[in-house]
């Protein structure tokens, strides 16, 4: 999807369906991924970060951010499949928008190799959550949404309503979105 389209509709959404509106900077998906600890995928509009188990749905979906560079991160990923643990590292960039000077997560397997634009539209450091829009593959009109949590924040999070992050994915995503962490995934790490 070419860049004018998806700010908008992003524009459009965010003006007419949220009403708290957040201006998220690249200092702050800095601060979001500065943790010694894990981030889990809390809800998405897909189920599956990597995209390649048809008929399976992954669970507990976590990662832990190692910057190894200026903004550039390794992130050792681990999500239960088949209630077998798997493993896989993602590479990840960190940019801002020319344009719309909005900041986004650029993630790949290996650098070189096709990435997905994870764009941060919400912030909220006290309940430790982050809200991104993305779409997957060069020529996709399906505007996909994530909320990701920071590990000590994820228990509180659960027991919050009407945050920011839940707010823009209700405003996004309306219903098409499944809650990817459960209760149990913290009895893991």
């Amino acid at each position: 999807m070419n860049y004018w389209v998806l700010t908008f509709l992003l524009g459009t959404y965010g003006v007419t369906c949220v009403e708290n509106l957040s201006d998220p900077t690249l200092q702050d998906l800095r601060a979001f991924l500065n943790t010694e600890g894990n981030i889990y995928l809390y809800s998405s509009s897909h189920r599956n970060i990597f995209w390649d188990h048809p008929g399976l749905d992954e669970e507990c979906t976590q990662y832990r951010p190692i910057e190894y560079d200026d903004d550039d991160y390794f992130f050792n990923t681990s999500y239960m499949l088949n209630c077998t643990w798997t493993s896989r590292p993602l590479n990840a960039w960190l940019k801002e928008d020319k344009h719309s000077k909005r900041p986004y997560l650029s993630q790949a397997i290996e650098h070189g190799a096709p990435s997905t634009k994870l764009y941060l539209y919400a912030y909220n450091a006290e309940a430790g959550c982050a809200f991104f829009l993305y779409t997957f593959g060069q020529q996709s009109n399906n505007l996909y949404c994530e909320t990701q949590v920071r590990s000590e924040k994820v228990e509180a999070y659960t027991a919050i309503k009407g945050d920011i992050c839940r707010n823009y994915t209700s405003s996004f995503c309306k219903e098409n979105f499944t809650t990817i962490y459960k209760e149990y995934c913290r009895n893991y790490f």
